[in-house]
């Protein structure tokens, strides 16, 4: 395909997603702030599973202009072949590496993006959640299935399954692993945060590129949000200085850095502390 008409394919791939995003959101909003429905708050805990579904319906919109775009396929021209696909216990493999790579490279840049003064902070109502530790507990029961499930289901289908396949069919892996990444970045609105969802969307990527499986890309993403929300649960304290050490800094600054809902971790809000993988894709 010829450069500019790949730049073309790849600009209203971009656009078609993005109406597709916002078409939704606004009618989402719409509904729940009509009198025939409840509002978003009386769903209770149940309202963290609005966003994965919002994510589904836009993936929907944009698969229909995508046929529409495309046009009906023409039955005299013949299949592209297939690159063959690894076998399942080599796709294993590459879920394992990628599962690694998610997580040490998310930390990684965690604890370079605090070396510059920048904080990722987890969002409010995820640090409240998980504060009370384990137990049956209908909004810690909702962040998990949403974290874990749903929103890594929902968001490699939109942006890897849909996005990603689409701009790489038009010719330019390079604007596939970009702007499937940035996307992904932005629609977690946190600012602080961008460099490490963007290293995830790459990591998701990558593995569905690699394995031609999108189930691939779903097991890394639920890896990396099982392993941020059991630290969040169970060690909420790491990477904080010892007792001692927080009289030394008394300065009433806040300690908790995290990546939010879904890709993010306690960690470090000074140089030479560790910090914990991320979560928040799942969850928001």
């Amino acid at each position: 395909m010829p450069e500019r008409d790949q730049a073309a394919a790849v600009f209203i791939e971009l656009l078609l997603i993005m109406v597709s995003i916002a078409v939704v959101i606004f009618a989402v909003g719409l509904l729940f702030s009509g009198n025939g429905l409840p509002k978003l708050d009386d769903l209770g805990p149940a309202q963290m599973l609005v966003t994965p579904v919002c994510w589904v319906l836009a993936g929907a919109l944009y698969r229909a202009f995508g046929t529409r775009l495309d046009g009906p396929p023409r039955p005299h021209e013949p299949a592209p072949a297939e690159e063959p696909r690894p076998s399942a216990a080599a796709a294993w493999r590459e879920v394992a590496i990628h599962g690694l790579l998610a997580i040490l490279g998310s930390t990684l840049i965690a604890q370079l993006v605090s070396l510059v003064g920048f904080e990722v902070a987890e969002q409010e109502g995820v640090k409240q959640i998980t504060s009370g530790g384990f137990a049956l507990r209908a909004d810690l029961l909702f962040l998990a299935l949403s974290a874990i499930v749903a929103a890594p289901l929902a968001e490699e289908w939109l942006f890897r399954g849909l996005f990603f396949r689409r701009l790489h069919a038009a010719g330019s892996l390079s604007a596939a692993f970009t702007l499937s990444a940035v996307l992904f970045a932005l629609i977690h609105g946190n600012p602080a945060g961008f460099l490490i969802y963007a290293w995830l969307g790459v990591v998701f990527a990558r593995v569905y590129l690699r394995t031609g499986r999108l189930w691939t890309a779903v097991a890394v993403h639920m890896t990396n949000n099982l392993v941020t929300l059991a630290i969040l649960v169970f060690l909420p304290n790491l990477g904080e200085p010892p007792p001692d050490a927080q009289g030394e800094n008394s300065s009433g600054q806040e300690e908790i850095v995290t990546s939010s809902r879904d890709e993010g971790l306690r960690g470090p809000g000074k140089p030479g502390r560790v910090r914990a993988p991320s979560t928040r894709s799942s969850a928001g």
